[in-house]
């Protein structure tokens, strides 16, 4: 039903709530990019990403025992990433002065609804050329490092890095 990533992060879970520490490293390794590209798509300040997916997996340990490890793990911290950075973004514009009302009204109408995800990343991702597709598959789904990508496509790291960084903003682009 689910995805080997998501079983992956889903066994991950439950051995952590288990008692196995060791696996929170796993945990990381598996869900950080992810997080933390969702964190810098929906901040308005960027450099707030990983104080955003920290936050994140405090919420994960301190949910944990109530945490039903048998759905989906990853959409439930991409749902605490999203929150935790609208959160953020409703108190930076505090700071500047827009009326909080407003600010709710702004987040009433986000076009990525929980329901409209998954139809609005399949969406842009069909809308990306057949390398493009690539990249994503190799560095977002396959979490392959930089330099395996540049190998397995005979360009330089320097060249794989520019085109993830353009990749990102055509996504982000395509999403918002």
């Amino acid at each position: 039903m689910f995805s080997v990533l998501t079983d992956k992060i889903n066994q991950c879970a439950e051995r952590i709530k288990l008692g196995e520490i060791g696996e929170l490293d796993k945990l990381f390794a598996l869900t950080y990019g992810r997080l933390k590209f969702y964190a810098e798509s929906y901040l308005a300040d960027k450099g707030d990403a990983d104080d955003v997916v920290n936050e994140t997996y405090i919420a994960f340990c301190e949910n944990l025992e109530h945490l039903d490890t048998s759905s989906n793990v990853l959409n439930w911290m991409i749902k605490v990433v999203k929150n935790k950075a609208l959160n953020r973004n409703r108190r930076s514009v505090r700071h500047v002065g827009m009326d909080p009302e407003a600010m709710d009204a702004l987040a009433a109408t986000d076009p990525m609804s929980e329901r409209d995800d998954a139809m609005a990343i399949r969406g842009a991702l069909a809308r990306l050329s057949k390398d493009e597709q690539e990249l994503f598959r190799l560095y977002f789904v396959e979490e392959k490092t930089v330099r395996s990508i540049a190998a397995v496509l005979g360009l330089k790291k320097s060249a794989v890095s520019e085109r993830i960084n353009k990749l990102r903003e055509k996504l982000k682009n395509l999403l918002f």
